[in-house]
């Protein structure tokens, strides 16, 4: 495995001038019709329009359905589910260049929504939907037959990442850091709490998908990661899920440990295989080989005026890497674990009973901001909305179980719909 190793670790930098930015944003799409009031609308519907207007119409080679349309480097697609609209930036220079992107494309996307009477939603799961169906691409074929049914969860699922660039160097503190960091990111960034059946036991509830289907490759490590050999080990003695033909025209369901899988493929498609295997495990934070990025997963989808937080808190923490790591490892692997846990369920209002995970959070926000200033763009301003929230203890969770309160779930879907000004 050794040769697999040193091809993942190469494929991170050695250094750059600028850490670019990647933003990966699902959104539950519903409808506004009297008839369907709430009930999931089709991403696939908008596409014809898009591809009118010059968006390049990207097909699933084996159903050869168009899955994807693509522009200038965005890429608007379907996640796992036609009822989950997913907005993908190409890697840009800063928070600034990727919210003004953002912003035209969903006000581009929003006005094909209106027209087919549906709206997009800054919210963590469909609020009105236990599953949703498939979409259909090839690879949630045979996903669907190597998990269990719980799997089916990730239909209603609308998450908030990040890619940041990272060096091999910092290819482990950053993925122990951002991994041990869950219960900041989901004191802060919790926004799933009402589901279909009403209040749900937990305000960051999109999260407790992956523990059912993925227990042991989800959430966060066992432990810290010790070096690249010891994150790879515990990468390949994972089980395969699913691969591709070597002829790529269609995938197939390996058997055992990604290490004895590669035992039958030839050297020079290993790397591939690994690539396709990293994408199907859940952790909270996981290295990509494929970009050279550290993928930060935790965030709910946000409130659609908070689209930069997820990023502006990933983003400042890596610039600020070394305190960070202090913070990581002044405490026991365990404790993090537990605030993670405590954080998934309570949300922000943990804050407000655990006095030492309000201190941790005060402190991630301030080395956050600080390493935001320190690359000198004024990015700064996008953590603002989450000092805010850490002071008056009001998160997106809370503001959508006030508006369901209110108004139901039609109260929800108002207080979290992108409205075009």
């Amino acid at each position: 495995m050794d040769q697999l190793f040193s091809k993942v670790i190469n494929s991170f930098k050695r250094g750059f001038v600028n850490r670019m930015v990647g933003i990966e944003i699902e959104y539950p799409v519903v409808s506004t019709t009297k008839e369907t009031f709430g009930q999931a609308a089709s991403v696939q519907k908008i596409f014809p329009a898009l591809i009118d207007s010059g968006w390049e119409p990207l097909e699933d080679n084996f159903y050869h359905q168009v899955v994807d349309v693509a522009k200038n480097g965005v890429s608007v697609t379907t996640d796992a589910s036609g009822g989950i609209l997913e907005i993908i930036l190409p890697p840009l220079k800063t928070l600034f260049e990727a919210d003004q992107l953002l912003k035209s494309v969903l006000a581009e996307i929003a006005g094909c929504f209106q027209k087919e009477q549906a709206v997009i939603l800054g919210y963590g799961i469909h609020p009105k939907e236990e599953r949703l169906q498939w979409v259909s691409k090839r690879r949630y074929d045979f996903l669907r037959k190597a998990l269990p049914p719980s799997l089916e969860s990730i239909t209603i699922s609308a998450s908030s990442q990040v890619h940041l660039d990272i060096t091999a160097e910092e290819f482990i503190p950053a993925i122990n850091v951002f991994n041990a960091f869950g219960g900041v990111f989901f004191s802060l960034l919790s926004n799933s709490p009402v589901g279909a059946s009403g209040v749900l036991p937990n305000k960051a509830h999109r999260e407790t998908f992956y523990e059912a289907f993925a227990p042991g490759r989800s959430g966060i490590f066992p432990r810290p990661i010790e070096g690249h050999e010891d994150y790879l080990k515990l990468m390949t003695d994972l089980p395969m899920l699913v691969a591709e033909n070597e002829n790529k025209l269609d995938y197939f369901l390996p058997s055992g440990s990604f290490k004895n899988f590669t035992k039958t493929r030839s050297k020079e498609i290993w790397l591939k295989d690994y690539q396709l295997h990293e994408g199907v495990v859940w952790w909270n934070a996981r290295p990509r080989s494929a970009y050279g990025t550290i993928e930060i997963r935790h965030a709910c989808a946000q409130p659609h005026p908070h689209q930069m937080t997820v990023a502006a808190l990933s983003l400042g923490i890596m610039e600020n890497l070394k305190i960070a790591v202090s913070i990581q490892k002044s405490l026991d692997w365990s404790v993090w674990e537990c605030f993670r846990k405590a954080a998934i369920k309570y949300g922000i209002n943990l804050l407000g009973k655990d006095a030492r995970a309000r201190e941790i959070v005060a402190e991630v926000l301030k080395i956050a901001k600080d390493g935001l200033i320190k690359r000198g763009f004024n990015e700064e301003v996008y953590i603002e909305p989450l000092e805010e929230s850490f002071r008056v203890e009001r998160d997106g969770a809370t503001c959508a179980l006030e508006a369901f309160d209110r108004g139901g779930h039609a109260g929800l879907i108002a207080q979290t719909a992108w409205c075009n000004k």
